[in-house]
């Protein structure tokens, strides 16, 4: 009776989670592209900037670059994220920045792979190119070119460090100089690489819509490519994990390898600072991107937490994080391990 009404009061397809009356009712995932991307931006704090993206468009191909480097927790929810848009029609390709060789190609692409498949991706229809493969003449000489013309604009050094990644967000200025000297000149041809396969993956899908998908402090990357690089007739939009503030992936231990890992890192993060520092902090930011957003894209059951039902994580207001560790860590172990 109670999920008939329900039914009835929102048309025969129910939109997000209800619970009234003792009653869940659970949502399909979109199977429009546009669709998911609103959900995903207003319901799990993603960030989508639909730019020149062409809704009309027949066929879109999501452009999803990432460094080569032992997989982490960030990894994993790009990859539900990648896994959801191939669910509504999307053609996912992958492209490894592999030319650090700081890990192996083949276990970093089988864990991507292991993530993409737990949310019901089709790891057979994900495309894989690496960096390397783009060292044709003609690619070389295009990243020359827009290298070249980068660094020919009004832009500011800070400015090709930032999106090189070698300048973090919040670095003062004596890290950045330590930073520099440690990195490796290549570095700064990165964006310039990222942006030449771009270019190829655009080439050869003349007309379609292309989704960039990428984490957060990838923002200043894209917004560089638009207003500096003078890029017209690409139907492209960019789409952003949501922000975890104040930490970079190389100052933590993001791969985990088993609960126990988890648990200390949530340890550690309630020690630094509150616990649950909303949308930003570590723990919910894990909960959100590594619990709540594969559950909703598999259309799973609601996250129990002390009996307490976590749909969003703003429903974690109030909780304390030390009596709860165990069930917040098993929440994210489920899907990253």
């Amino acid at each position: 009776m109670e999920l008939a009404r329900l039914r009835a009061a929102n048309g025969d397809s129910v939109t997000g989670t209800l619970i009234n009356a003792g009653v869940q009712v659970k949502s399909a995932l979109p199977t429009s592209t546009i669709q998911l991307l609103e959900a995903l931006d207003q319901n799990f704090k993603l960030r989508w900037e639909k730019q020149q993206y062409n809704k009309d468009s027949l066929n879109t191909q999501v452009f999803w670059p990432i460094r080569l480097r032992k997989p982490t927790a960030i990894h994993a929810s790009q990859c539900f994220v990648a896994a959801a848009l191939q669910k509504t029609g999307c053609s996912i390709h992958l492209f490894i920045d592999n030319f650090g060789k700081d890990h192996a190609v083949t276990d970093f692409t089988i864990k991507i792979k292991s993530w993409f498949s737990k949310v019901g991706g089709d790891p057979c229809a994900l495309t894989v190119k690496n960096y390397d493969e783009f060292n044709t003449d003609d690619c070389l000489q295009t990243k020359r070119e827009t290298f070249e013309k980068l660094l020919l604009q009004e832009i500011y050094t800070d400015t090709v460090l930032k999106i090189s990644k070698i300048w973090h967000s919040g670095n003062d200025k004596e890290s950045i100089v330590r930073e520099i000297e440690k990195k490796r000149p290549r570095r700064l041809l990165a964006p310039a690489m990222t942006w030449t396969c771009l270019k190829k993956l655009c080439d050869s899908h003349t007309g379609d819509s292309i989704i960039t998908l990428g984490g957060y402090d990838e923002r200043i990357l894209w917004e560089t490519w638009r207003n500096y690089l003078g890029i017209t007739g690409t139907n492209v939009g960019h789409l952003y994990v949501s922000e975890l503030s104040g930490l970079h992936m190389a100052d933590r231990e993001f791969n985990w390898s088993g609960r126990e890992d988890i648990q200390n890192e949530f340890h550690r993060v309630m020690r630094d600072k509150d616990a649950l520092n909303f949308y930003t902090n570590m723990i919910p930011w894990c909960v959100n991107n590594c619990a709540l957003l594969p559950r909703y894209i598999t259309s799973a059951d609601s996250l129990r937490i002390n009996e307490r039902i976590i749909n969003k994580v703003g429903d974690l207001a109030g909780m304390d994080a030390k009596d709860n560790i165990d069930s917040l860590v098993g929440a994210v172990a489920e899907w990253v391990l």
